[in-house]
């Protein structure tokens, strides 16, 4: 053995600007973020953020209770790991912010390739399934832009970043 690398990968990466928790129900009754959820939450950003080598200077939205509390959690979860992000650089800015008060972004995300494709036929984890496809081949297909050549063009001027 020559070396040992450590990768920290505990989201899904959908695309070069995308990832995903994969975490389907966040809230479990209105507003009420779960312990689990907030956890999972927590140990992704801060597995994004390992793997992007960056140590960002968190900002959050005032009047969430979720926002702030994943804030601190994250600037605490970073201040006691410190070893970990030694090697970071500290150029970017975390912006968390609730969905609930953002009235914008979803009508944007409607225009990006990969919210069309979901509202006309669904994704789940970059894969497509057409069930009534008329070929065997085009019955589960991967949406990657290493792989659609319309994706490929249209997908760097068409994105949103969604967390």
């Amino acid at each position: 053995m020559r070396e040992v690398r450590e990768f920290y990968a505990d989201v899904v990466p959908l695309a070069p600007h995308l990832c995903s928790l994969s975490v389907p129900r966040c809230y479990e009754t209105p507003f009420n973020l779960s312990t689990t959820v907030f956890r999972r939450c927590v140990q992704g950003l801060v597995s994004v953020l390992l793997s992007v080598k960056k140590r960002p200077v968190i900002r959050f939205q005032r009047n969430s209770r979720d926002a702030h509390r994943l804030a601190d959690e994250l600037q605490k979860t970073m201040t006691r790991e410190d070893v970990l992000f030694e090697g970071c650089k500290s150029d970017a800015v975390l912006v968390i912010v609730e969905r609930s008060e953002d009235p914008v972004s979803p009508l944007l995300n409607q225009w990006t390739y990969e919210a069309m494709v979901h509202e006309l036929v669904g994704i789940s984890n970059n894969r497509v399934q057409m069930e009534n496809a008329p070929a065997d081949g085009l019955k589960n297909l991967v949406l990657n832009a290493s792989q659609d050549e319309f994706y490929a063009k249209v997908g760097p001027f068409l994105r949103v970043v969604k967390v």
